[in-house]
């Protein structure tokens, strides 16, 4: 399954001021101001059944943050998400980095 890590972007850290605010955070997803902590529901789509999930960058904001999404797989198929990944992110036919020994 391919699902988002979160349901915004990455965003910027805390203010020096307030470097946990906790039950109050706050992001701004489609224009509106939503709570941070149901953003939590994301990773534990894989997290509570103890599923495999790889990580990875699909894209940046126009601020420059990375977009990330994950990939999860069948329980003890770690492997499977890694490699899927690295595929669905090297393109296709797009095989320079293939196994490390490619040129650029």
């Amino acid at each position: 399954m391919i699902a988002p890590c979160y349901a915004t972007a990455a965003f910027a850290p805390f203010p020096e001021s307030n470097p946990w605010p906790g039950a109050n955070r706050t992001l701004r997803v489609n224009g509106a101001e939503v709570p941070f902590r149901p953003q939590t529901a994301w990773p534990l789509i894989a997290g509570m059944p103890h599923l495999p999930a790889t990580a990875a960058p699909i894209g940046r904001t126009r601020e420059g943050l990375p977009i990330g999404v994950q990939f999860i797989g069948p329980f003890l198929e770690d492997l499977t998400t890694i490699a899927f990944a690295g595929q669905v992110l090297r393109g296709p036919g797009d095989h320079r980095r293939d196994r490390g020994g490619g040129r650029p």
